[in-house]
């Protein structure tokens, strides 16, 4: 039984098989007239024995029969079914498997024959073929050779040809069968176009790809230059995306780690262990010099390698691993070439400066002393010059004098004193008090030596009393950071937080949104939602004064705001002006007439309606006449709008320093309607002291209210007497620290030096590496900063190297990451640590590439593809590794259209800068021409 053939394997066996027929012959001459006559008596009968059953007769499968061949002409009329018959043969395809088979005489009987007699046949007609088909492909081969040329698979460009028909001798391959008609004409030219869809253009040629879009093939691209660098990098698969390209020397410290013996014993080989733990070998061999090799000397070099020597494998990993984040810096690379912006992704940071302040932060609820420790490193590199200098470490607060470090042993010593004769001493502050109440240009030192007590403590008492002739109120939370050029504006400025609460003003005479409106020469106002913000008028003079004040939102959107206007003496708190309104509101206030003494405060105050703080931008508006006198006018648009950054208090108009504040506190902290400052109980012992006239009455009151101070507590603490009590024994609070450190001793440790050499009297100087402690009581430190800074010394620390600490634990420890180094700037000691830096980054960057490809830190880019990999082709790639790397980006940025996609991102960008980013127009003028 004869089965369709295979055409394409038939098509490459075929001249196999006439030279293997060949072959088998003995003689290549045998006589047409021989083999004619052998056909009866020797082939004839094994046709019969093994085909006749299914090719004769009514039984002709594939439609061969072979008792149609009577004798040898009757081939010669049929010389294609004899083809075939050849194939099967010689193949072994026939006779079927599950039939009888040939014996090997007889195999080789029938098949000589057949190959002689075709062969003779072959030569009698050369040089005449026959009809000859021109065909095309059959639809599997017109695919399977698509998918050759272009290495698609997923291509299938017949999935819409009709199926191919079968010919009589029932295969799809036939070239009478595989016929052509218009309709398939299209479908091919239709199918053409869908592949040529695929083709992409590249600077060597073409090539195909899946994708079919100039998006697709960029990807593609992108794809690409990402597995090329992975492929070398090989990071973990769970780094975070921005992590892809990062150096991480851990794998590879453990490598050399765990097979150290087998490459000293020469067991392994460098490459051996690359392939073992899949690292790249030629920066697996640069790092096995850098910790075997001690002859190469620099110091974080040495420092890494000493740990390595020590068996520190995780040690020496994380030692490298933070200078890697401390040495270098990333930037955003979204507009790389404008002017202005980063040169480069990774950039060198050198840790290095000239001098570190610090400071720490003492809450108000401090209730044990505080230690300060001030350390100083030598840097591991030795201390020869190594001398620091602590300038003027002291204590500060807003508001406040300073107290120095300087005096503070013996500021202790007399706050405990002081602290003792605030209750001892009761009646002796009281006496003194009311002589001074009597004769209110006293001298008060000269009273207080007169009584025995402490001057600083009397004034506490004479402020507490409210009998002082100093009426000036203290203000607090004074706005101490700058605002400049406020959304772009260069005349819009003020004080406050970047956020909010700020107090703001426009010096032109162009009103701006920023967001909100600000007028010309106006001050606006914006609370935060804890915060209020406020505007005060401190007098300068007594006397009685018309106020005017009107307060509009100034944005048109939120909630609204509320305000109070007042007025605050040392002993009180008015009300003049209180409101709230909502969106769009304005107010205005009736004129007011007030007395005020100098030093009063008249402050309008801004918070948030109900705490919602957005859109809150407010313009307030405040006028202040003076009734009698040089009747003298103090307007706040006009005294601050043009000169509100000179300072905080500002002058007024006429030259007054300190008139007008600009402050916040806690919302909560807003002294509404009418209240004291100084809360004296009423009917309490001291309430009777200030009514009683009589001088007898209130020696014996003070007397009295002397043993309530030092005495046990009334068993009802909620009676005045022993709300009083509780008042008293915290006078001391109260008292100015700075006022009491003028006359003392210094610590012996200021104000000297290890060699030589004059120091002020409120510095130290030490050599590193040493630790001093200061000792601040809690008392003091409360709600309290303490600020020092540290330097090295200008004479004797010309090339020291030292890494400082202000804490409060001692901190002395080799080259920190952490800490920045202190050197003099272009000292000797600064190159060689910059030197020292350089080494390090030579063989550790922290990244070996910008993996990511597109920028992605911009929220519209004008560099759309970015390339960073010189680090990792250097210290990675050899130099035919380095070329495809290149051929590969040169590939990617032609297929991706680069050149002139950045052509139109610059227009965007330029054009929408035009319209509100004018600064930034100018940064990108320089790039404009090389653009055009």
């Amino acid at each position: 039984m004869i089965t369709k053939l295979n055409w394409r394997f038939v098509n490459r066996q075929l001249p196999v098989l006439f030279v293997a027929s060949i072959t088998c012959i003995p003689s290549l001459a045998f006589a047409q007239k021989s083999l004619d006559s052998d056909f009866a008596p020797k082939i004839q009968p094994l046709l019969v024995k093994y085909c006749f059953e299914c090719h004769s007769g009514d039984t002709t499968e594939a439609e061969v029969d072979l008792a149609s061949f009577a004798d040898a002409n009757a081939i010669r009329k049929d010389t294609k079914t004899w083809i075939r018959i050849a194939k099967m043969l010689s193949t072994r395809q026939m006779p079927p498997k599950e039939s009888a088979q040939l014996g090997d005489e007889e195999f080789k009987t029938i098949t000589t024959w057949v190959s002689q007699f075709l062969l003779n046949e072959a030569r009698a007609n050369a040089g005449d073929p026959g009809p000859v088909v021109l065909r095309r492909l059959s639809n599997a081969e017109y695919t399977h050779s698509i998918r050759d040329l272009t290495e698609l698979p997923s291509l299938s460009p017949t999935k819409e040809f009709p199926v191919d028909g079968a010919a009589g001798e029932g295969f799809t391959n036939t070239g009478e069968a595989l016929v052509m008609s218009p309709n398939l004409v299209r479908k091919y030219l239709d199918a053409g176009k869908q592949i040529a869809s695929h083709a992409v253009l590249t600077p060597t040629g073409i090539r195909f790809s899946e994708g079919t879009s100039l998006r697709d093939w960029t990807d593609e691209g992108i794809a690409d230059v990402r597995a090329f660098y992975q492929g070398f990098i090989n990071n973990p698969t769970d780094v975070p995306e921005e992590q892809k390209g990062y150096l991480f020397v851990e794998p590879f410290i453990t490598a050399i780690a765990e097979a150290r013996d087998a490459l000293n014993a020469g067991q392994a080989t460098i490459d051996e262990v690359a392939v073992k733990y899949n690292l790249n070998v030629k920066y697996l061999k640069t790092l096995r010099h850098l910790l075997e090799d001690e002859d190469d000397q620099s110091l974080l070099l040495n420092l890494a390698r000493e740990r390595w020597q020590k068996g520190d494998i995780t040690g020496t990993s994380s030692f490298i691993d933070q200078w890697q984040s401390v040495l270098w810096k990333f930037s955003p690379i979204g507009h790389v070439g404008r002017a202005g912006a980063a040169a480069k992704w990774q950039e060198q940071n050198n840790p290095i400066i000239n001098s570190e302040r610090f400071q720490i932060d003492f809450p108000p609820t401090q209730t044990e002393d505080v230690v300060i420790f001030l350390s100083a490193s030598d840097a591991s590199d030795g201390n020869d010059s190594d001398y620091v200098l602590w300038q003027y470490p002291h204590l500060t607060k807003t508001d406040d004098k300073p107290i120095l470090l300087s005096k503070m042993p013996e500021l202790a010593k007399r706050m405990d004193q002081a602290s003792q004769d605030f209750v001892n001493k009761t009646a002796k502050y009281l006496i003194a008090a009311n002589a001074f109440s009597s004769a209110p240009d006293t001298n008060l030192e000269a009273l207080a030596a007169q009584h025995d007590v402490d001057p600083a403590a009397l004034q506490v008492w004479i402020n507490y009393l409210g009998i002082g002739r100093d009426s000036s109120v203290k203000v607090t939370g004074h706005f101490t950071s700058k605002l400049t050029n406020v959304a772009g504006y260069s005349f819009i400025n003020g004080w406050g937080l970047p956020a909010t609460p700020s107090i703001l003003a426009n010096s032109s005479d162009t009103e701006v949104a920023i967001p909100g409106t600000a007028k010309p020469h106006r001050v606006t106002a914006h609370p935060s939602p804890s915060h209020f913000a406020a505007i005060g008028w401190q007098s300068p003079v007594d006397g009685t004064f018309e106020i005017d004040a009107v307060i509009a939102d100034a944005h048109g959107c939120g909630n609204g705001e509320e305000w109070w206007l007042q007025h605050q003496t040392r002993q009180t708190i008015q009300t003049l002006w209180e409101g709230s309104f909502g969106v769009n509101g304005k107010a205005t206030m009736e004129t007011q007439t007030v007395v005020v003494k100098k030093g009063e405060l008249i402050s309008f105050i801004l918070g948030p309606n109900k705490n919602n703080h957005a859109c809150d931008l407010t313009q307030m508006d405040l006028t202040i006449r003076e009734v009698g006198g040089e009747k003298r006018t103090w307007d706040l648009a006009k005294d601050i709008s043009g000169n509100i950054l000179v300072a905080n208090p500002l002058p007024d108009s006429f030259g007054t320093p300190g008139v007008w504040h600009l402050y916040s506190n806690v919302l909560t902290t807003v002294n509404k309607g009418v209240g004291k400052v100084s809360n004296i109980p009423a009917t309490s012992l001291l309430h009777k002291w200030l009514q009683a006239e009589d001088e007898t009455e209130r020696t014996t009151l003070a007397r009295e209210i002397q043993k309530l101070a030092v005495g046990v507590a009334p068993e009802d603490d909620t009676s005045p007497d022993a709300i009083l009590r509780k008042q008293l024994r915290h006078l001391n609070e109260e008292i100015e620290y700075a006022d009491l450190q003028e006359e003392l001793a210094f610590d012996a440790r200021f104000g000297t030096h290890p060699l030589e050499g004059e120091v002020n009297p409120n510095d130290l100087v030490v050599k590193a590496p040493n630790v001093i402690q200061l000792r601040i009581p809690a008392r003091i430190a409360a709600g309290r900063s303490f600020v020092v800074t540290g330097l090295l010394d200008a004479t004797n620390g010309k090339n020291g190297t030292v890494q400082l600490y202000a804490d409060t634990k001692p901190i002395v420890e080799s080259i920190n990451p952490g800490k920045r180094v202190i050197t003099i700037q272009d000292s000797a000691a600064h190159k060689a640590m910059i030197r020292a830096f350089d080494d390090f980054r030579d063989l550790f960057p922290r990244a070996l590439c910008y993996s990511r490809v597109v920028p992605v830190d911009e929220a519209v880019t004008l560099t759309l593809f970015y390339r960073e990999d010189d680090t990792f082709a250097r210290l990675f790639l050899t130099e035919e590794q380095r070329q495809s790397l290149d051929a590969q980006w040169d590939e990617f940025l032609f297929v991706a259209h680069e050149p002139t996609r950045y052509v139109v991102a610059f227009e965007q960008i330029y054009q929408f800068a035009t319209q509100d980013r004018p600064d930034i127009v100018k940064e990108l003028e320089p790039l404009e021409a090389g653009v055009r």
